[in-house]
C-alpha cells in the first residue's frame, strides 16, 4: 500500500506587519530610566529593528526563518520583563488582519507576542506542507513541523489571550491547532503505509486520523451554530465563508477517504483471522 497517494495538506498565511517599529527613541528613554547609558546601545537597538523586520515584514519561509522568529520572541520577553512593559506600552506595533486585510496599530506588547507566536505556528505549517512526503525522512520532518505548529496555536490563547473577534482568537487557534494535529497524524499514517505495517496497525492509525479531522470539522460546525443562535463573532465571521468552505471540503473528503482505507485494512485483518 506504499502507492497510496499523498493528499494535499492545509497551511496558514502568516500575519504581516505593514511597517516596522521605531524602537530607538522610546527604548533609549527606557534604558536611561534604569540608569544605563542609552548611547552605548545604538547597535543593539538597530539589530532589534532589523530582527523585527525579518520576523514580521519580510519573513523567510525556511527553518532559519523560524529561528529568527524565536529570537525576536525572546527579545520581546526580555524587554517586557526588563522594563515592565504592559498593555499601554511606549511602542506602536502595526499589523494587518490576516483575513480582512485591515491595518491597525496597538501598544500592547502582549499582542505583539501573540502575533509572533502565531507566525511561528503558521511558518511551521507552511514548512510542513512543503516537505516531500515521498520518503521516510520527509514524512518525519512534516510530522515535526505540524506538531510544532499545533503547539504554537494551542499555546497562544493560554499565554496571550486575544479578543473574540480577532484573527488570533482562541476559537480560530483551537481550529488551527486541531487541524495541524490531524495532518501530523496523517503523515504518521503515510509512514505506516510506506513501511508496510500490519493491517491491524494501519486500521488503528486510520481511525485516529479520521477522529482528528472530525474534531476539526466539529470546530467549524460549532462556530456556525453559535453564529446563528447568539449572533456573536465566530470563526466563520473572522475567516469568511469562502475560506471555511475550502477547509471543510478537503477535511470532509479526508474523513471519507481514510474511513474507507480503515475499512479496507479492517477487512484484511478479518481475512487473516480466517
Amino acid at each position: 500500500m506504499e502507492a497510496v497517494p499523498r493528499l494535499p495538506m492545509i497551511n496558514f498565511d502568516q500575519k504581516i506587519s505593514p511597517e516596522n517599529v521605531d524602537f530607538a527613541s522610546k527604548l533609549k528613554q527606557l534604558i536611561a530610566s534604569v540608569g544605563e547609558d542609552a548611547a552605548s546601545f545604538e547597535k543593539e537597538i538597530k539589530e532589534l529593528e532589523t530582527l523585527r523586520a525579518s520576523s514580521c515584514i519580510r519573513v523567510s519561509e525556511t527553518v532559519e526563518g523560524v529561528s529568527t522568529l524565536k529570537r525576536y520572541y525572546c527579545q520581546l520577553l526580555f524587554l517586557k520583563s526588563r522594563f515592565k512593559i504592559g498593555s499601554d506600552g511606549p511602542f506602536q506595533f502595526s499589523w494587518r488582519d490576516i483575513y480582512s486585510g485591515t491595518d491597525y496599530s496597538v501598544s500592547d506588547v502582549m499582542h505583539e507576542l501573540a502575533a509572533v507566536m502565531y507566525n511561528i505556528g503558521a511558518l511551521h505549517s507552511r514548512l510542513g506542507v512543503g516537505e516531500d512526503r515521498q520518503d521516510s525522512d520527509g514524512m518525519k520532518m512534516a510530522v515535526a513541523h505540524f506538531q510544532c505548529s499545533a503547539w504554537a496555536f494551542h499555546t497562544l490563547p493560554d499565554q496571550f489571550p486575544q479578543d473574540s473577534d480577532s484573527d488570533l482568537s482562541s476559537e480560530v487557534m483551537a481550529f488551527k491547532s486541531g487541524l495541524c494535529l490531524a495532518q501530523a497524524q496523517e503523515c504518521i499514517l503515510e509512514k505506516s503505509l510506506l513501511d508496510c505495517r500490519k493491517p491491524g496497525i494501519v486500521t488503528k492509525v486510520c481511525g485516529q486520523v479520521v477522529e482528528y479531522y472530525k474534531q476539526a470539522l466539529k470546530q467549524l460546525e460549532m462556530s456556525g451554530a453559535r453564529e446563528m443562535s447568539d449572533h456573536v463573532d465566530s470563526l466563520l465571521d473572522i475567516v469568511g465563508n469562502r475560506q471555511s468552505r475550502s477547509w471543510r471540503g478537503l477535511m470532509d473528503f479526508k474523513v471519507f477517504y481514510y474511513s474507507s482505507l480503515s475499512f479496507l485494512h479492517g477487512g484484511l485483518v478479518a481475512e487473516e483471522g480466517g
